[in-house]
């Protein structure tokens, strides 16, 4: 009877682990169930922020263009005003020689 009362005891003691182990699954289960929307929700939102940030070097880097094409366009036209003041220089140079030369 003694040795029937060990098995019985030894049985227990597997339903208690055996429950227990089941009961700490299910919490887990539900625990990740519930986690879930959060994770996906942070997900999203981390997408969502390297796409505003993407967009947003790609407004810097065209507004840099922008800003680097008119300082190109302003050179440009400094130079092409710089050409023509040499060249009227040279005009009124070759106008002064050709006086001084005729005169």
């Amino acid at each position: 009877m003694d040795n029937v009362l060990k098995a019985l005891v030894a049985l227990a003691c597997v339903c208690v682990i055996a429950v227990s182990g089941h009961y700490g699954y299910m919490a887990y289960r539900s625990y990740i169930a519930e986690d879930e929307p959060v994770t996906r929700a942070r997900a999203e939102a981390a997408r969502i922020a390297t796409q505003a940030k993407r967009a947003q070097q790609e407004r810097l880097a065209a507004r840099a263009r922008e800003l680097e094409d008119r300082k190109n366009a302003r050179r440009v036209a400094r130079d092409e005003e710089e050409r023509k003041k040499q060249e009227a220089r040279d005009n009124a140079a070759a106008i002064l020689k050709d006086a001084v030369v005729n005169y």
